[in-house]
């Protein structure tokens, strides 16, 4: 198998993927016929959103709006354009299908070493699972985050956790590979993100959020 190709155009612009503020959209014609006008909320950050995204598992507007903004984020598909195609390097498409065995993941992070992005400093990432809020944990193997809160949410469900929000510390020193989120692969409405493996989560905080814990980490390579 040859070198990896790229999409096209390959430029990664530079900043961060944000969707904040954040605001949903005005009720419609339509919204205000039926009695269903919800007034448009502007949020400043994700913690304001939390509770309306576990309360309605992500139904919601705010949802519909993080969405919206990742759909229009020019920087967020140039993310995904710089990424090799899947074809070319299958074992990152195995990954995403859930068929990776153990054996699969030192070479799956070495596709996220070798053609994986630099994340930059500040980058705002979620991810559903089981976590240590109270120490430092290191990673040993690739770690699957996104960009969208109610996907994290519905994998904390799904594993009885929690729901843990990644700050990237440092402009290059975590690199990830950007799984795209449009056309025929597998779970593009994930809009996931791998971050390689040997990464230090630092706890910064910790709250309880309608009976779901929200822990927010310092991610920096260990």
């Amino acid at each position: 198998m040859g070198k990896p190709r790229r999409k096209r155009p390959y430029t990664i612009l530079p900043g961060r993927v944000d969707c904040f503020p954040l605001k949903t959209r005005e009720p419609t014609q339509r919204d205000l016929i039926i009695g269903n006008a919800t007034p448009s909320i502007t949020y400043e950050s994700h913690h304001a959103i939390w509770p309306r995204i576990i309360d309605s598992v992500g139904n919601c507007a705010e949802d519909s709006a993080v969405k919206d903004a990742l759909l229009a984020s020019k920087i967020y598909k140039s993310w995904q354009h710089g990424m090799p195609f899947l074809k070319d390097v299958p074992i990152m498409k195995k990954f995403r299908s859930g068929r990776l065995s153990a054996d699969d993941l030192p070479r799956a992070n070495d596709v996220i070493l070798t053609h994986g992005m630099w994340l930059p400093a500040g980058q705002i990432l979620y991810h559903g699972g089981c976590f240590d809020s109270q120490r430092a944990t290191i990673t040993d193997r690739p770690i699957s985050a996104t960009l969208v809160p109610s996907v994290a949410l519905v994998h904390a469900i799904k594993d009885r956790g929690q729901i843990a929000v990644f700050r990237i510390a440092d402009s290059e020193s975590v690199r990830a590979f950007v799984y795209s989120s449009r056309g025929y692969q597998l779970h593009t409405l994930e809009h996931e993100i791998l971050l390689q493996s040997r990464l230090e989560l630092s706890p910064i905080s910790s709250q309880e959020i309608l009976g779901r814990i929200v822990s927010e980490y310092e991610v920096r390579p260990k």
